[in-house]
């Protein structure tokens, strides 16, 4: 179970160039767009290259009998409507990544990868139904950058969770919590 959104939104930010990742406001960055990897069209495409990257190793090592990817569709989920400041805090997806989010999808559905959103519900709500509809039948990974993903962690059902992260921060995070999550914290594979 792949959090798209968390693997999309990493790979959208690591594939910027310096001089994009060095303007402090969106305005400034705006500007910038065209330096940032596209297709001859002019699509946008440094997160899709990043993340599709991601997959193909994921799927040339593990070899997985399953896969889906999860995503966010919005911020105005049932979250919001408990609470409305949920989120509040965030700043405004950026347009050429909100663009990659439509043609991930589409590249994995076309590639035969089971995709879920929903209106109502984050990819982290969709992640966990998945771990609870799968847990009994099968052996369950998540992949995420999202700590939150640690609660559906289950020893008795063999569900592990691998947080993306740079090799310094993995570290960090596996020596102060070693193995307590069930099985190991590693930088994604």
């Amino acid at each position: 179970i792949i959090d798209g959104s968390s693997l999309l939104s990493t790979n959208y930010y690591a594939l910027l160039p310096f001089e994009i990742k060095t303007k402090k406001t969106e305005e400034e960055r705006k500007p910038l767009y065209d330096k940032l990897m596209h297709a001859t069209d002019g699509t946008y495409t440094n997160g899709i290259y990043g993340m599709s990257g991601t997959l193909v190793q994921l799927l040339k090592d593990l070899k997985p009998d399953y896969m889906a990817v999860v995503f966010d569709k919005t911020r105005n989920t049932f979250r919001r409507e408990l609470y409305p400041d949920y989120k509040g805090q965030r700043k405004e997806t950026p347009a050429p990544l909100k663009e990659q989010f439509v043609l991930m999808q589409q590249i994995l559905r076309e590639s035969g990868i089971r995709v879920l959103v929903h209106d109502s519900y984050e990819a982290d709500d969709l992640a966990a139904t998945l771990v609870e509809r799968s847990k009994q039948k099968a052996r369950v990974r998540l992949l995420t950058k999202d700590r939150d993903y640690l609660q559906l962690v289950e020893d008795e059902y063999d569900v592990r969770c691998w947080i993306t992260a740079e090799k310094e921060k993995a570290d960090t995070f596996r020596n102060a919590y070693g193995n307590c999550f069930g099985g190991d914290v590693d930088a994604a594979p």
